[in-house]
């Protein structure tokens, strides 16, 4: 196990081009360059600065070893609170609401098809200095797919953000934590990191609220990444105590970027 805040996987990169494909409306979707700054929540100096000083982001001939974001840094107190699979009409809104009124900024992992839906609702969660991250275009397990549409999964999923913020992401979770070395291809191919978790609130499953916040509290490790679900009610119902406790005992909450900026 790597003791890094990365888990380098080792795989080839195809030296053929991009396989073709195509958004919903059936154009072709445009190459995607990688993330450019865009105010103070993404900043391609600082990822690319992040994966030099990891050791691990290496290209070599068609070798590429790709890094995995795991965690931040151990000897900071600083936690990423992540919410995957909206935005959703209302349950969004209310939690962008409380997250204003807690002080606190998230990291929005979001599925294409509904940023298209609700493109407003991305908007206001970058406009309230929330990041914004790609969890696929329509929220199916990559590993069960062919190569060529692991890569539009994640291409149209990035293109979708980019159409509302300006900017294509850095960041990308697999639906449901899936991924193999052709997911972590296909991720590369548009310079983004793939990202999982310190703590899994399983919120989906709607368990009750002692249980939920202790699966949130069971790891609260320095540079900890907590997951969580856009349009869990139960969720919202203890973000508030767990936001206190976890500032009383000195945590402060950034995104994901920020946890990456100061990870060693």
């Amino acid at each position: 196990i790597a003791l890094s805040c990365f888990m380098s996987l080792a795989v080839m990169c195809s030296s053929a081009g991009h396989a073709g494909t195509s958004n919903r409306s059936g154009q072709q979707p445009s190459q995607i360059q990688g993330p450019s700054v865009a105010g103070s929540l993404t900043n391609l100096s600082v990822i690319e600065q992040m994966r030099r000083n990891s050791k691990s982001f290496e290209l070599l001939e068609q070798n590429v070893t790709i890094p995995v974001f795991y965690h931040g840094n151990r000897n900071r107190k600083e936690i990423a609170l992540t919410f995957d699979d909206g935005p959703h009409l209302k349950f969004t809104e209310e939690l962008l609401d409380l997250l204003r009124k807690l002080d606190v900024r998230a990291t929005f992992f979001v599925v294409g098809k509904m940023v298209d839906r609700y493109p407003d609702l991305v908007a206001r969660e970058m406009a309230e200095g929330h990041e914004i991250a790609n969890h696929t275009y329509d929220h199916l397990n990559l590993k069960k797919l062919p190569p060529a549409e692991v890569q539009r999964e994640i291409q149209l999923g990035a293109e979708a953000i980019k159409r509302v913020v300006g900017y294509a992401p850095v960041f990308f979770r697999p639906p449901g934590g899936q991924f193999n070395d052709q997911t972590l291809r296909a991720a590369a191919a548009i310079h983004m990191t793939p990202v999982l978790w310190t703590a899994n609130s399983k919120d989906f499953m709607h368990p009750t609220l002692e249980v939920l916040e202790k699966r949130l509290m069971s790891m609260p490790a320095s540079g900890g990444i907590l997951l969580c679900h856009d349009g869990i009610p139960e969720t919202m119902k203890i973000l508030p105590n767990l936001v206190s406790r976890l500032r009383s005992q000195g945590y402060t909450f950034v995104t994901v970027s920020e946890l990456a900026k100061h990870a060693k």
